[in-house]
């Protein structure tokens, strides 16, 4: 399907900055995605809006999800961190925790469960310790 569109241009764009992101070239993602180096490119430039077959493809080549290519939105999250993301997904329990608490150290993280606040006693959310509200 030929397209020429904006939202092919969109799409096309968030593939490659995934796939310059992760280092491949089109003719390794053409080959992941089974697919040939000129349809990543047609793809990539917005010439030919690729199916959903395709799109999953992609996808799974550059280890994300359909919905990280189709992320076109004002507010989309970044490239970079939607590969970050896709890597958290797919890594071991025990990774996820070392990479959180990397992050959030004051946070208690068990492997295969959801974070839990520290046991002190913490500000809420926009207000400082005083109760003043912060904007």
């Amino acid at each position: 399907m030929s397209a020429k569109s904006p939202l092919a241009f969109q799409i096309g764009a968030r593939i490659r900055d995934i796939r310059y992101i992760r280092g491949l070239s089109q003719s390794a993602v053409a080959q992941r995605a089974a697919t040939t180096p000129s349809d990543v490119s047609r793809a990539e430039i917005g010439i030919r809006m690729p199916t959903l077959l395709t799109l999953r493809r992609f996808a799974e080549a550059l280890r994300v999800g359909v919905g990280d290519l189709l992320d076109i939105e004002e507010n989309a999250l970044p490239a970079e961190l939607a590969v970050l993301l896709a890597d958290l997904r797919a890594a071991s329990p025990e990774v996820r925790k070392l990479a959180l608490e990397s992050i959030y150290p004051h946070l208690e993280i068990t492997p295969g469960q959801d974070a839990k606040a520290p046991a002190t006693t913490a500000p809420a959310m926009g207000q400082t310790s005083g109760g003043d509200h912060v904007l």
